[in-house]
């Protein structure tokens, strides 16, 4: 991580945040699929918590909680929980970004 931002929270916080558009972005295209994208925003989560938030990225949060909803039925509530949650979730997102 250190040398893809050059040491720099800046930087890192940038990287966060571009990854995370990219996975949310790609997903609504359908470029990639909900595993895919599922399991690479958890490796980044991990990493970030890992490195101990020095480059904490709301976006990398909000698009990993979008994938983590899909992750489970809620309690019963969802027979589709990647359809009832993420998919609504991660257009959401890619909406506020186009703005």
């Amino acid at each position: 991580m250190d040398r893809w931002t050059e040491g720099s929270a800046e930087f890192e916080k940038q990287l966060y945040d571009d990854l995370a558009k990219m996975l949310a972005t790609r997903y609504v295209a359908r470029d990639y699929t909900f595993e895919f994208c599922d399991w690479v925003v958890n490796s980044l989560w991990g990493l970030m918590i890992a490195r101990e938030a020095r480059a904490f990225s709301d976006r990398l949060c909000e698009v990993y909680q979008a994938f983590d909803d899909g992750e489970w039925n809620h309690f019963g509530k969802s027979q589709d929980p990647v359809a009832d949650y993420t998919d609504p979730a991660i257009a959401e997102i890619v909406s506020k970004l186009e703005k």
